[in-house]
């Protein structure tokens, strides 16, 4: 990153982005181990005051000192109003991230396996909203230029968000883009949903994205698979992402620390499942970004003696016996061949066929998490399901979505590692889905310029 910023994060006359980069003379200061103690500290807990930070991360007062008095020179954080007075009568100043530096993130939303929309945020480096924007896609998306034409509305839409949200004291650091599919450094390699690249071979489609958006803008661009994204925010901003609403298994609302430092995250969204790993504080994302794939896992065993295999089916990655295809609410509603997800789960336990259908998929996924439980063995897994599963009882069909995904859990995991691995779960709508996505696709700006993981 250079020296200095420039004072705006809109466009100059002649229409180009212009951003702004941290004040700071090295990058191995922002990478330094106790640098980075401190700044992943604050991003899950600020505002924060010096003398915790001593406490709490032990280091010295005087490393403390210097790694906060440098930040505060770099523009990344500044003190805030005094709370009130120590016991010596010193006021105590707290510190937070500053105000004058945004990240924006946008996320590409889908529909029936094509683009449909675009949802855009303005935050603070640590995720606080200062607005958003969203734009529909209404292109046709069957002829060369529909690639272009993306780059083209998600440029416009960041143009937007600098005019409304950004002012002239203010500066951009970086934009983040989240999309659901395979992509590497950048670059959408398959995405079922948005209909771009494919699986290889002859005619291989690739898409540039990332390159794409930061030619244009002039401003770095991070693109990144959706839940990756969702991952790396939790990794990074801690509970205030997670926001745990209940478990299969008793658990205290809050994940600690070290447990949000390793961690599976497994999201069965409208638009498939998907998954996101998080290994020693780092999101891993594998040697071709696909690690933690979690909604491709081939679900073709683990199931008791004394219970069905499911049978095989197609998913629309064109494999067969995807995870995705047992779990994800399309998956079950083509079964049952019901309207809604929320009339499904609604039905009676003694509904014969939905009770199989929301047992063979609470199994399935139950069965994924077994296996990356003995395979990876995190700290915890993380699930984000649909808001509809979240009325499921012991009275309707959808229950038995738990009580299979909690079995398959137990038939399977080795030794003692199912009561030792914890199982958080969060519901939300697919509003609510989106909206996170967008956040998260800003820390992917803070986690490559900020937290040293270029």
């Amino acid at each position: 990153m250079t020296s200095g910023r420039s004072d705006t994060g809109q466009r100059d006359q002649d229409g180009a982005f212009r951003s702004a980069a941290i004040r700071t003379t090295s990058r191995r200061f922002l990478t330094g181990p106790n640098t980075q103690t401190v700044l992943r500290h604050m991003l899950r807990h600020a505002p924060a005051i010096q003398r915790d930070l001593v406490r709490n991360l032990k280091l010295s007062s005087t490393t403390v000192s210097k790694i906060t008095t440098a930040l505060k020179s770099s523009g990344l954080i500044c003190e805030d109003q005094p709370e009130s007075r120590g016991a010596r009568g010193h006021p105590i100043v707290p510190l937070v991230w500053s105000r004058d530096l945004v990240v924006l993130g946008v996320a590409i939303n889908d529909r029936d396996d094509l683009p449909e929309s675009l949802l855009g945020v303005a935050t603070t480096i640590d995720g606080r909203l200062l607005g958003s924007k969203s734009c529909s896609l209404s292109h046709q998306w069957d002829d060369e230029n529909r690639f272009e034409r993306l780059v083209t509305a998600i440029a416009a839409l960041v143009h937007q968000l600098c005019d409304s949200f950004v002012g002239a004291h203010k500066g951009v650091i970086g934009l983040g883009v989240s999309l659901g599919g395979h992509v590497e450094n950048g670059t959408i390699r398959f995405s079922i949903n948005t209909g771009i690249g494919s699986r290889g071979g002859a005619g291989d489609i690739y898409f540039p994205l990332q390159d794409r958006l930061a030619e244009l803008l002039t401003t770095p661009v991070f693109v990144e698979n959706d839940v990756n994204a969702i991952a790396n925010s939790i990794l990074l901003l801690g509970n205030r992402m997670t926001g745990i609403k209940r478990a299969p298994f008793p658990i205290e609302a809050d994940l600690s620390d070290d447990e949000l430092d390793d961690f599976v995250l497994i999201a069965v969204l409208d638009g498939g499942v998907g998954g996101g790993l998080v290994v020693d504080g780092r999101l891993r994302r594998g040697a071709t970004g696909m690690a933690g794939e979690a909604g491709h896992i081939p679900i073709t065993s683990g199931y008791p003696t004394n219970t069905s295999a499911p049978e095989e089916r197609k998913c629309r990655c064109g494999h067969v016996n995807c995870l995705e295809a047992y779990c994800s609410p399309a998956a079950i509603l083509q079964e049952l061949q019901c309207g809604s997800l929320a009339d499904a789960v609604m039905l009676p336990e003694s509904h014969a066929a939905a009770a199989e259908a929301f047992m063979s998929a609470g199994r399935a996924l139950g069965t994924a998490i077994a296996g990356l439980a003995n395979g990876l063995n995190p700290r915890a897994f993380i699930l984000h399901l649909p808001l509809e599963l979240q009325a499921a009882s012991p009275r309707n069909a959808g229950g038995f979505f738990d009580w299979g995904m909690r079995h398959a859990i137990i038939d399977n995991c080795f030794s003692d590692t199912a009561e030792r691995t914890r199982v958080a779960v969060r519901f939300s709508s697919q509003q609510e889905q989106r909206h996170r996505c967008a956040l998260a696709s800003a820390q992917l700006v803070v986690e490559r310029l900020i937290c040293g993981n270029l």
